[in-house]
């Protein structure tokens, strides 16, 4: 594929600086003038008006139609005033071709000698060259041939092995003047606008001289080549080509000048331009290839960091700190790790990286961390809510906003945002969720029975919804409740059941009245709330991968424990066995006082 020299877009910029005069009243601009040269009225008068209507770059048509409305000028006048600026280095006629011709397209204002003025003249004479292959490239005799004095004009030097794309692509809004030296040659000049067309200007003056059948043969000889295949390598600008076909020029050049009697020295200096910038451009093409491959081995380590971190998922703080290593390039190096690794917008499923819940987890630690995480808020949301259940018996109330049907969830779901942001923010990104099971299971070779088995741990059948949060962390009400009930102070169990509350707050927390019937002889049966669901096998996957899950399988099993019904023997008996509990007590009416006080 043919590499285009230079395609760049262009930008505008704000040249030239405000000219000392500019400010300065009539009789101050009359002596500058007077210092710079010879003016006549008019020019000096026309000199006046572009100062009074200054700009960075004054519009040639706008100045003269606005001049005319309020009194006619000649253009000769102004034509005359600005070679003469232009002699003294301070002022330049920008010229444009338009529609086959050149025509008076700007008027620059500059300081004497200022580092714009040579600049903009530089840049005007290179559209010129674009125009008339057969100009020569700027140098010392474009100055002298409209007696342009250069004793102040100093250039910097461009080395033309630093020639590349990259290099021109820095300097595009520098505003910066080059010199470039080509041995046997005469150094030539260039601005930074300007270098975006350098490259194009050599190609055209090669082509020029490549329309000749005569030229294009003997080229072919001396090449050992065949004449389609010079046509080809000049159609088509390949840098790799070109290095080598400028470089067989240039070593023939003393055959082809003996030849070709009238060969233009611009030719050559064509060639040598092409041949140092393919040559650069290769080399930065090689230097950038190494540059990526060892990015992408820095950026692969880092991702392993993350990985080796399995059950440790990283803050902002400790991910950060990853990248001190790389001392001054460490922004770069964070900028380009996370477009690929975290923020990849042109990959579909998990990045490798995933930023969840504000910490950083590696694709192949999520779900390991996502089941580590909801083995210890399953132990740890158990605790709470029977911690919560006990602080209402013991206070004879019930928080009815907290632990009846849709509210409940809610209230799992703020304690899910506040503590385990990871399982919060997961859940709130299902598709994140699920994918981080599907790469769980394909890194395992899990069949799709037990990819489909994890996924219906958390997701409805079927569906991409998930199920409730009470179902997924097994928080059964009525199961918390009996379990808060289990741990009360036995005096305080007591009564509950001696006045018959004990059923009043089972259908105050779990919204259900308790039946009577069927109440066997230990006054329990099953709860019917999760029968559906209770089965601990669903979470048997939890024991592989979680190292919390030996911690957790308690609480799991012990979940769904059966309801508490009371029969009148049942209460005879309690009253008996605590009689005897309480024989060095004085009086029943002692414990109803402390039952009171409770």
């Amino acid at each position: 594929m043919a590499d285009e020299p230079l395609e760049l877009e262009d930008s505008e910029i704000v040249l030239n600086p405000i000219p000392d005069y500019i400010n300065k009243d009539r009789k101050e601009r009359e002596s500058f003038l007077s210092q710079v040269g010879n003016f006549s009225t008019e020019e000096r008068e026309l000199f006046n008006l572009l100062c009074d209507n200054w700009e960075h770059e004054i519009g040639y048509a706008k100045f003269v139609t606005k001049i005319n409305k309020k009194h006619p000028i000649d253009e000769k006048f102004l034509d005359s005033l600005m070679k003469k600026l232009r002699s003294s280095s301070c002022g330049i006629l920008l010229t444009k071709f338009v529609r086959g011709e050149r025509g008076v397209d700007k008027i620059i204002l500059t300081n004497v000698d200022s580092h714009f003025f040579y600049y903009y003249f530089i840049n005007n004479e290179f559209q010129k060259n674009l125009e008339e292959v057969s100009n020569d490239f700027i140098d010392e005799s474009n100055f002298e041939k409209y007696d342009i004095n250069t004793s102040s004009f100093t250039p910097l030097e461009l080395p033309i092995n630093q020639l590349n794309k990259g290099f021109i692509r820095r300097e595009q809004n520098r505003n910066s003047v080059f010199q470039i030296k080509l041995e046997g040659y005469k150094a030539f000049y260039v601005t930074s606008e300007s270098l975006q067309d350098l490259l194009k200007i050599s190609i055209r003056k090669i082509k020029y001289y490549f329309k000749s059948d005569n030229f294009i043969a003997f080229i072919a000889k001396i090449l050992n080549s065949s004449i389609s295949k010079v046509r080809t390598i000049i159609a088509n600008f390949d840098i790799s080509t070109w290095k080598t076909f400028s470089f067989e020029i240039l070593k023939n050049k003393k055959l082809i000048n003996s030849k070709f009697k009238n060969m233009s020295s611009s030719f050559f200096k064509a060639v040598s331009i092409l041949y140092h910038y393919s040559n650069s451009e290769l080399k930065q093409k090689d230097k950038e290839l190494e540059d990526e491959k060892k990015l992408k081995a820095t950026l692969k380590e880092i991702s392993e960091k993350v990985r080796a971190n399995e059950f440790k998922p990283l803050t902002q703080e400790s991910f950060n700190s990853l990248f001190e290593v790389y001392d001054k390039s460490a922004p770069e190096i964070k900028a380009k790790f996370y477009e690929l690794y975290v923020d990849n917008k042109t990959k579909t499923g998990l990045t490798e990286v995933v930023f969840v819940g504000q910490y950083y987890i590696h694709q192949d630690n999520l779900y390991k961390v996502f089941l580590d995480q909801v083995a210890l808020a399953t132990a740890e949301l158990n605790e709470y809510y029977i911690g919560e259940f006990r602080k209402c018996l013991l206070s004879n109330s019930s928080d009815a906003s907290l632990l009846e049907g849709y509210p409940f969830e809610a209230s799992i779901s703020d304690k899910l945002q506040s503590d385990y942001p990871i399982i919060y923010d997961l859940f709130n990104r299902k598709g994140i969720l699920a994918e981080s099971i599907i790469h769980f299971s394909k890194k395992r070779s899990h069949s799709q029975g037990k990819m489909h088995n994890l996924l219906a741990m958390y997701f409805i059948e079927g569906s991409s919804e998930l199920k409730s949060f009470s179902r997924i962390f097994n928080l059964d009400v009525t199961n918390l409740f009996e379990k808060a009930y289990d741990i009360l102070p036995i005096v305080k169990r007591f009564f509950i059941i001696i006045f018959g509350q004990y059923n009043k707050y089972v259908e105050r927390f779990t919204g259900h009245k308790k039946s009577k019937k069927g109440s066997n002889k230990k006054g329990r049966t099953k709860s019917s709330s999760y029968s559906s669901y209770s089965n601990s096998n669903d979470y048997s996957n939890i024991n592989d991968y979680s190292p919390r899950s030996k911690t957790k399988e308690k609480d799991t099993k012990s979940s769904y424990k059966q309801k508490k019904v009371y029969n009148k023997e049942q209460i005879d008996d309690a009253w008996n066995n605590l009689g005897s509990e309480l024989t060095k007590k004085r009086e029943l009416k002692v414990l109803f006082f402390l039952y009171l006080l409770s």
